[in-house]
């Protein structure tokens, strides 16, 4: 066993499948991010979790494998599921120190949208299996993310996780929930070691294309709109739209890895015309008045953009044939307050 231990997970960007892919209609293109979350382990003589985010402690013990007095939600889903696995691989358990330090947030009220709650539960799930000694695959380390935040958030695509637990660009096919209602009180060994139905997890290398992310000043609450969503699911203008966006999205990975940049520009601006059209049919308003300020900025140097996630906040992603364009852009958007990356995805 380790003195002390280190594990990072990367945050993430939806670059393609918002929506369908919740619906199981579609896959989607994630990337991760070179910013993430951070769970340093090592023992002590209490158990301890500590957020440098929130500076503070959050004491519990452990009794009979049950984990008692951490109620924080992510937290004690994750330290729960980490220890029933080590229960079940028979790993002797004892008091340990978790730091968490996080880098995924604009401050300690407002994200980004980077998927800081699915970076959480893999870190911290990562994190305490590597102190104790066990090997998982990056597969397993997701399932186990997954089975942790299911029973709370389970209307999700889970692509999150995903992308925090490979660390990769990868094209993404969400689970069968039904399978997983009824797997889901399985032992953890079992449930990890089984094929999960409809799961589609492929790595992936992209080409290089100038892009900017910006974030729209604006929070989004992603639950909330995905459950206003919901009610248009069976609707024939949402299955349309997720059919389109499903021959969309293939069609992107395939830009992205055997095509071209003009190629990736053209079907980024096609997934947001179908967005703009969910918006439309649904009522359920997407696009806030940053975010059409920023694509007013974003077009008029030659880029096209969609958002990333739920979108009504939260960030946007553009992309540009020209490395000039991109910066030019980028400077204008930082003059207007908005905060601006063009190096954050990891791989690009």
């Amino acid at each position: 066993m380790k003195a002390s231990k280190s594990f990072f997970a990367p945050g993430k960007l939806y670059i393609a499948g918002e929506y369908a892919v919740v619906l199981r209609k579609s896959s989607a293109l994630l990337a991760p991010l070179v910013l993430g979350i951070t769970s340093i382990i090592r023992k002590n003589d209490k158990y301890i979790i500590r957020s440098t985010k929130h500076n503070q402690d959050f004491g519990f013990s452990v009794v009979s494998g049950k984990v008692l007095g951490l109620d924080v939600d992510f937290l004690d889903e994750a330290v729960q599921t980490a220890v029933t696995y080590l229960a079940e691989l028979k790993k002797e358990l004892h008091p340990f120190l978790l730091e968490i330090t996080s880098n995924l947030d604009y401050d300690e009220k407002q994200k980004f949208g980077f998927g800081s709650s699915g970076a959480l539960s893999v870190s911290i799930i990562g994190g305490i299996l590597s102190y104790f000694d066990v090997s998982f695959t990056k597969e397993e380390l997701f399932k186990l993310a997954v089975v942790s935040q299911y029973k709370k958030h389970a209307y999700s695509s889970f692509g999150d996780i995903a992308t925090s637990s490979y660390g990769e660009w990868i094209y993404y096919h969400a689970f069968s929930q039904k399978f997983l209602e009824e797997k889901i009180s399985l032992p953890l060994l079992e449930l990890t070691a089984m094929r999960w139905k409809q799961l589609k997890i492929v790595p992936m290398q992209p080409r290089k294309i100038p892009y900017l992310v910006i974030w729209t000043k604006q929070e989004a609450n992603s639950q909330h709109l995905v459950k206003e969503m919901e009610r248009f699911y069976d609707s024939n203008e949402f299955l349309r739209f997720a059919k389109k966006t499903k021959h969309s999205v293939a069609r992107l990975k395939h830009c992205f890895t055997k095509g071209k940049n003009k190629c990736i520009i053209r079907h980024i601006d096609h997934l947001d015309q179908l967005l703009q059209t969910l918006a439309q049919f649904s009522n359920v308003s997407l696009y806030t008045t940053h975010m059409e300020d920023v694509g007013h900025t974003i077009r008029k140097y030659e880029g096209t953009m969609k958002f990333s996630g739920a979108g009504a906040g939260d960030c946007v992603i553009a992309f540009f044939l020209d490395e000039r364009c991109a910066q030019v852009a980028k400077q204008v958007l930082q003059e207007d307050d908005y905060v601006v990356f063009d190096n954050i995805m990891e791989g690009m």
